[in-house]
């Protein structure tokens, strides 16, 4: 990386660089930053790493991505590394190794593989091991982690480890620890907090000079889930606020060089209270401060040292002040129209983690969505396929049909219209099961579903329009989500892991506006394979930039 890049991920990180140069000799270039220990952290002691010396592993992975980041993790150790495309490639490795009497001491095999996945896997490898001793067997996935648990239950005898992706060298020694140390399988899963992270996604800025300080902020708004960068005096505030998207900034006040108030002045030249709030931080929190705040155009103004639950509460109100003011506001009660378009609003904003504004779009769209789908399922009523005699062709249309269902269905649920759904269901059930016979009745139903679809369409448009009307805040929001997409694209060329982090922020306020390419985005992100991530974020970009124009 260059000098410039690196200097700007110490200083994110609120540390230093700097270098001495000699001529003719060359330069020598060093940094600091401030670290803690993760608190329960055991690190691998000596003897731990010493008994695990010279392991043979078994890669199992249908990715090849996924397979060579997993191995070369292996290699790391020390270990040996053997990779397997398929569980019929691997039986083959397993019987040459045993045969040769060069066994293997771990299998790591993903659970999600065509043809064999990795718990058929996992029952041939034991059946294979019946009169042997088996290599211990880990199982690894990155998705469906609730169907995953049940499978657990069932056959959680037959596991000797399991890891969820993204996986980190660390939870990889540790499982093959843990499982080599005969301790229960299921134990080697990492316990998630469960404690509410109350600031999920918001970026926030700390401006603070004192590195005690900075570090206690950092790590207390952090773990309520936010992305907290940092400026050490109010001249790198300014800048970061320049350089990087941000939803809050928390000013101390008292800063050399320049102090929060005179930067608040500076950051409102160009940035209104009502696209950024800036919070104060003092140390006398006295009504003089909150005034002197207020003034110099913060938002609020925080008494330190800070009670976490009272910034958050802070924060909380600013960001609800701010989205009341730009997001569109919609509930069971606006209007009599909810209950005319017979929606499930309640249930639908559930389902958007009570995100009005992304589920009020989801509502706009729906006709404009639909609307192929109707015409296709028009079409194959005009065409009246029972009549056709060609058996190839209706088979076909049969399936045309099938899909179209599927995705209506898939769009009807997801705005709440529950009675489009259903009836949908029911003409999936008859297509797949008495097509031949009950075209009749069948057709009744996809006239049902196109009355249906229509007049929900319209209803839910009617809602929308009475909810929505062109205003700035929709191109901010436009705006904003290219943004965000850019920063994701940035992570990704470096294959920085953080991309892992950032793009489950951007899957919960985006994969709504394009279900598609988020569902191929997300099966590149599972498997790790930031290259055809890299692909469909720019596909993405262009696309939402044409949509802007």
């Amino acid at each position: 990386m260059g000098l410039a890049i690196s200097q700007r991920l110490v200083r994110l990180m609120g540390g230093d660089i700097g270098f001495e140069s000699v001529l003719g000799v060359g330069t020598n270039f060093h940094f600091s930053i401030p670290c803690t220990p993760v608190d329960g952290l055991e690190l691998p002691t000596a003897t731990a790493v010493a008994e695990l010396k010279g392991l043979r592993v078994l890669v199992i992975d249908d990715n090849d991505h996924a397979r060579q980041i997993l191995a070369s993790m292996v290699m790391q150790f020390g270990w040996v590394a053997h990779e397997a495309f398929s569980g019929v490639d691997a039986l083959r490795l397993l019987t040459k190794a045993k045969n040769a009497g060069d066994a293997y001491d771990v299998v790591l095999v993903d659970w999600r593989m065509p043809e064999m996945d990795g718990w058929e896997t996992t029952e041939h490898l034991r059946q294979f091991y019946a009169d042997s001793i088996a290599p211990l067997i880990i199982m690894v996935t990155a998705v469906d982690r609730s169907k995953t648990t049940e499978q657990q239950q069932q056959l959680s005898s037959q596991l000797d480890g399991f890891l969820v992706k993204p996986i980190t060298a660390s939870m990889l020694f540790d499982a093959v620890a843990d499982a080599r140390t005969g301790r229960n399988a299921m134990s080697v899963v990492k316990k998630i907090n469960t404690t509410l992270q109350r600031l999920v996604g918001l970026r926030i800025l700390v401006v603070e000079d004192n590195l005690t300080s900075q570090q206690v902020a950092c790590e207390l708004l952090r773990a309520e889930g936010a992305v907290v960068t940092v400026a050490n005096n109010g001249r790198a505030a300014i800048q970061a606020v320049e350089d990087t998207t941000l939803d809050v900034v928390i000013m101390d006040i008292q800063m050399p060089d320049m102090d929060g108030y005179t930067a608040t002045r500076e950051i409102r030249k160009s940035i209104s209270k009502e696209i950024l709030p800036i919070i104060a931080l003092t140390a006398n929190a006295l009504a003089t401060d909150r005034v002197a705040a207020i003034e110099a155009g913060m938002n609020d103004h925080v008494g330190k040292p800070f009670d976490l639950t009272q910034l958050v509460t802070v924060i909380s109100s600013q960001i609800s002040r701010i989205a009341d003011a730009q997001t569109v506001i919609l509930s069971p009660h606006d209007s009599s129209m909810v209950n005319q378009s017979k929606l499930d609003v309640q249930g639908a904003l559930e389902r958007f983690s009570y995100n009005k504004n992304i589920y009020a779009n989801a509502l706009l769209n729906f006709g404009h969505d639909a609307s192929p789908f109707l015409t296709q399922l028009s079409g194959l009523i005009l065409t009246d396929i029972a009549q056709s005699s060609d058996e190839s062709k209706q088979s076909k249309n049969q399936d045309i049909l099938r899909r179209i269902l599927h995705a209506l269905k898939g769009l009807s649920g997801t705005i709440g219209a529950i009675e489009l759904a259903t009836i949908i269901t029911n003409a999936e059930n008859i297509s797949m099961q008495e097509f031949a016979k009950e075209w009749s009745d069948f057709k009744v139903l996809i006239e049902q579903i196109i009355q249906q679809a229509e007049r929900s369409a319209h209803q839910m448009n009617i809602l929308s329009a009475e909810k929505n009307s062109p205003s700035a805040s929709t191109q901010l929001e436009k705006r904003q989500s290219l943004t965000d997409l850019q920063s994701f694209r940035l992570l990704l060329r470096d294959s920085n892991m953080q991309a892992l982090k950032e793009y489950e922020q951007l899957k919960q306020k985006y994969a709504v506006r394009d279900p598609a390419q988020f569902n191929v985005l997300t099966a590149a992100m599972n498997q790790l394979n930031f290259s055809e991530a890299l692909r469909c974020c720019e596909a993405l970009i262009k696309l939402w930039e044409a949509q802007s124009t």
